[in-house]
């Protein structure tokens, strides 16, 4: 690029203040590409989208895992209840109420890693997606529709040039 700084013509060299290669979060196969080469792209545009069939159907398994788990959380509340109240009468023993105590907190621990790795499909869903991270100049794709992608892959570069005046946009 030629710049003129005080009535001097100089040969120069601009480059990006932000530049990433863009990199998918998760592996699967290319859906879809949501841009042109070279196009400015704002903060949040989708780029890219990976088929997320196969991550959806583990989020679902995974709430319905989670489901269970709850309902068994409440037989185990309610068989502590009862033997709280069989062994205030008298009508239990200490063990029977012990175990009742440990089957509860079991059926809590199975809640919580189950709500877990709900959450985690659920975030592989949502990678599935592929954003700008920032405003800026995407470059040309370097898959096609159909690839099958890996977080090791680059996919494209984003690069954004903080200029007062960007004659990019």
């Amino acid at each position: 690029m030629r710049l003129l700084a005080n009535g001097v013509e100089t040969t120069a060299v601009i480059e990006g203040s932000q530049s990433i290669d863009v990199k998918p979060r998760i592996e699967g196969y290319l859906q879809r590409i949501a841009f042109q080469p070279g196009q400015w792209v704002e903060e949040g545009t989708v780029l890219f989208e990976i088929d997320s069939r196969e991550y959806r159907a583990r989020l679902a398994q995974a709430n319905a895992t989670a489901l269970a788990q709850q309902a068994s959380l409440s037989n185990a509340t309610t068989e502590l209840a009862r033997q709280e109240q069989l062994f205030a009468g008298q009508a239990t023993t200490q063990r029977d109420l012990d175990r009742a105590r440990d089957a509860k907190s079991e059926a809590q621990a199975s809640v919580a890693a189950a709500r877990a790795q709900a959450q985690g499909y659920a975030l592989d869903v949502e990678f599935c997606t592929i954003k700008a991270p920032f405003s800026g100049r995407i470059s040309r794709q370097t898959v096609d529709v159909g690839s099958y992608v890996s977080p090791s892959q680059t996919l494209g570069t984003l690069v954004n040039i903080d200029l007062p005046w960007n004659p990019s946009r």
